[in-house]
């Protein structure tokens, strides 16, 4: 807003109505990001085993919101979990002009092993928008 005039606006996923318990928001660094003045990070949570958590990062650029791909996190005491988390370039393991998508997950089997499986993409930021690699 500036004034009483919407400059520009973005919406995310907040999983369902009852499932909802509580919302955050914080404003954070620019996170070493070419041209970004700052970051604002939603989190969305339900609280309760299997229902998943949400962190939403939008970047704020010469009064422009560029929401990144959101973040999901889900677990179910420990029979399994799902876990996304972004690492900028200001972050151990972080590279210049870019932010990574890391996700890991766990289920454990019959026989209660644990399989892990994890992944990642990279995204280039080139101060004005974002790609994947």
């Amino acid at each position: 807003m500036e004034g009483n005039t919407l400059i520009d606006e973005v919406s995310f996923e907040t999983g369902s109505a009852e499932s909802l318990s509580f919302g955050t928001f914080n404003i954070e660094s620019n996170h070493k990001l070419q041209n970004v003045e700052l970051t604002l990070k939603a989190t969305v949570s339900g609280e309760a085993c299997g229902i998943p958590s949400y962190d939403q990062y939008v970047l704020f650029k010469d009064k422009k919101l560029i929401a990144l791909p959101q973040l999901m996190n889900v677990g179910d005491a420990d029979v399994y979990y799902h876990s996304e988390e972004f690492i900028f370039p200001n972050d151990k393991g972080g590279i210049p002009n870019a932010f990574i998508l890391k996700m890991e997950e766990m289920e454990k089997d019959e026989k209660d092993r644990e399989k892990k499986k994890r992944a990642s993409k990279t995204y280039i930021w080139n101060g004005n928008s974002y790609k994947l690699k």
